[in-house]
């Protein structure tokens, strides 16, 4: 599993790449199949964003988007934070506490031929952000 982690303050700027987040967990799988030659057929995709720490701080996600890479060059850009925030059942529906786990579906229904989809690869992006010695740091975690 590669993954891209991008670390900023106000003055540096840091990637570490192929490394595990220590703070949030994403898990992702899908449910369905989509056949060539026939519109209308759907795809589930579960989502699963969680707070992996054994600290007290809670994180907080400010993006949550799926991009998906077609064979022909185009991409399809899923924003999925309206299905985090109502799945989530903290008053503050960026926020998600040491040790919660949120889920939700998202549902994909073909197009004309579903030729749109087949083939296609994806990368999962979510920023979110954790206080790190009272300063908060925005995270970039890539899948």
């Amino acid at each position: 599993m590669n993954c891209l982690i991008e670390y900023r303050t106000n003055i540096e700027f840091i990637i570490y790449t192929d490394v595990l987040p220590n703070t949030i967990q994403i898990v992702k799988s899908h449910t369905g199949s989509l056949l060539e030659g026939t519109a209308g057929q759907q795809v589930t995709y579960h989502y699963s964003v969680g707070n992996n720490t054994d600290a007290i701080e809670p994180l907080y996600v400010t993006s949550l988007v799926d991009t998906f890479t077609l064979p022909g060059g185009g991409k399809v850009v899923v924003d999925l934070y309206g299905l985090f925030q109502t799945a989530n059942p903290n008053a503050d529906k960026s926020r998600v506490d040491p040790e919660q786990i949120i889920q939700f579906d998202y549902v994909y229904t073909a197009g004309e031929a579903n030729l749109d989809f087949l083939g296609s690869t994806d990368v999962l992006e979510v920023r979110y952000t954790v206080s790190v010695d009272g300063e908060s740091v925005d995270l970039t975690y890539k899948e």
